[in-house]
């Protein structure tokens, strides 16, 4: 067995993991567990395990690493980086970051342009314009949050989509303009045939990236980056120091 793809998300309260031969279109053996309350994560290495010995392989015969890096849950994201990290270090595995977007575009099942967005809150949503083909998602803008109107205003005439597609109650589909309707669709987040093309593509066309550099993707900068954190009490030096 040689060539094996393992890749894995749990950004959401969705956990997917996938394996199968880095070529094939689809993955061979998937499992999704969906908790909805933010534990998914919990069950990461165990359903890698079990997956493996469906398939009748060990960690050692895998030959690449795709991770969800989000955005998404802040422990569920961080969870499937740390385990993504740590086994490409054990095992000496090329490790490649794969969008929650790109996953999200390619689970909606079609050719062209999707736009895919998650609820960013503050009234604003985080997305960007996808590319979706047999070679898998392509980001055509760089993601970043904004309102939806502004995301329509800046990307209706040099994207215009074949598919809207959000997350159940996070967008709606009544507030975009009446000639999106017909494609918009609310979807239940990122499938194991999303993930997998999303990280086919990236295995395929781009660049792994060091073990130690793999990052969450976060949806704006926090408080403290932005240096808006203010300490609740007057700092004093410990004693004990």
């Amino acid at each position: 067995m040689t060539g094996q793809l393992l890749c894995f998300d749990t950004s959401t309260p969705r956990m997917l993991v996938a394996l199968g031969p880095q070529d094939a279109a689809a993955p061979a053996w998937s499992e999704v567990v969906d908790t909805q309350a933010n534990q998914a994560s919990s069950q990461l290495v165990a359903s890698i395990d079990g997956l493996l010995q469906r398939a009748g392989a060990a960690r050692t015969q895998l030959t690449a690493l795709a991770c969800g890096t989000g955005p998404g849950t802040f422990t569920g994201s961080r969870v499937a980086v740390a385990t993504a990290m740590g086994l490409a270090v054990g095992l000496g595995l090329p490790i490649y970051a794969v969008s929650t977007l790109a996953g999200l575009a390619a689970s909606g099942g079609v050719d062209g342009t999707v736009w895919a967005l998650l609820d960013a809150r503050r009234g604003e949503v985080y997305g960007a314009p996808v590319a979706c083909d047999s070679t898998g998602p392509r980001l055509l803008a760089d993601p970043r949050c904004s309102t939806l109107a502004q995301f329509v205003a800046d990307h209706r005439r040099a994207y215009p989509p074949e598919l809207v597609l959000g997350r159940p109650v996070e967008i709606d589909a009544s507030t975009l303009p009446c000639e999106f309707h017909p494609v918009a669709r609310v979807g239940n987040g990122i499938t194991a045939a999303g993930l997998w093309s999303a990280a086919r593509r990236a295995v395929e066309l781009e660049t792994p990236v060091r073990p130690h550099d793999l990052r969450v993707t976060y949806l704006r900068e926090s408080y403290a980056e932005m240096g808006l954190n203010r300490p609740k009490r007057p700092v004093t030096k410990s004693p004990f120091v």
